[in-house]
């Protein structure tokens, strides 16, 4: 994850097509040649990584907005902007798949993912809601912990529950 001018994008274009690519999109070829970080196994040694790769997609991408690294290099490397969830809700491509179901928490109604496989003649619905906070907790403390009710009654009367 890569900061930029107003977010973040995820970079992975450390493969040595995808790096050639990267530093001659920012004016500096001269990286192709430096014997620290020509290629890919070099360039993913931690103390050079570090010390030369890392500062140096910082500094290329921190001049930037996200949408404008988007444009110019998604479709030559992989790079995409990360986002809010709020622009999540809002892309229109997951919006067309309906990647998004409703739901509800409590009274409340919510956005849930919805499965990215479509099939026409059965429509995903979710199963059950989320439950609340807590709600579940004598079942887990059952199921993992091996608590009966007995204790569990004694761990509320302690104040440890």
């Amino acid at each position: 994850m890569f900061e930029t001018k107003d977010g973040h994008v995820f970079f992975g274009g450390y493969t040595d097509r995808f790096w050639k690519t990267t530093c001659e999109y920012f004016g500096e070829p001269e990286l192709l040649n430096d014997s620290e970080i020509d290629t890919m196994p070099k360039r993913f040694i931690l103390e050079t990584y570090n010390r030369k790769v890392l500062p140096k997609i910082n500094e290329w991408f921190s001049r930037y907005t996200s949408q404008e690294l988007q444009d110019a290099l998604a479709d030559k490397v992989p790079l995409t902007s990360i986002n809010s969830m709020d622009k999540v809700l809002e892309d229109p491509q997951l919006n067309y798949r309906n990647m998004f179901i409703d739901g509800k928490y409590g009274d409340t109604s919510v956005k849930v993912f919805g499965t990215p496989i479509k099939m026409s003649g059965t429509p995903l619905k979710p199963s059950q809601r989320a439950p609340e906070i807590g709600e579940n907790n004598a079942e887990i403390y059952e199921e993992f912990l091996g608590y009966d009710e007995k204790k569990l009654e004694e761990l509320h009367q302690r104040g440890v529950l």
